[in-house]
């Protein structure tokens, strides 16, 4: 099967200014389902985490997953997934549970816990899903 590169654009910051660290989850979350390589490009107003994989509705339904679950937790409108490759495809991941004017997640921001507990705990409260 064709090879697909699938890019999550992880929030930077939420839209209250608070700087995110959720990139490091979901560069952790698409290594634990074996993606190889997987890459995080830093920019703002987002980070860009790549993983290489099958182009299959298995990891397109992965990086959907995974954009919704950014959403939800840097309480953003939306989080857009892209794929690249033969069958290349664009999804804006909407997040139903959106509140305007409130901040992130306490676990995603970049002030607190060691990424390492940013990983266990996003992954625990949303990824382990």
């Amino acid at each position: 099967m064709a090879a697909a590169r699938y890019t999550i654009h992880v929030p930077q910051a939420d839209e209250l200014g608070q700087p995110l660290r959720l990139h490091e989850a979901v560069h952790q979350h698409l290594l634990n389902h074996r993606a190889a390589p997987v890459q995080t490009t830093h920019g703002t107003p987002s980070h860009m985490v790549s993983a290489w994989a099958e182009d299959n509705p298995e990891w397109d339904s992965t990086a959907k997953q995974t954009g919704t679950l950014a959403a939800e937790l840097a309480n953003v409108p939306a989080v857009h997934v892209t794929k690249e490759g033969d069958k290349a495809a664009s999804w804006e991941m909407g997040n139903t549970h959106y509140v305007p004017g409130v901040g992130a997640d306490p676990t995603a921001l970049a002030v607190g816990p060691t990424p390492t507990g940013v990983h266990a705990a996003l992954i625990v409260q949303g990824f382990g899903r």
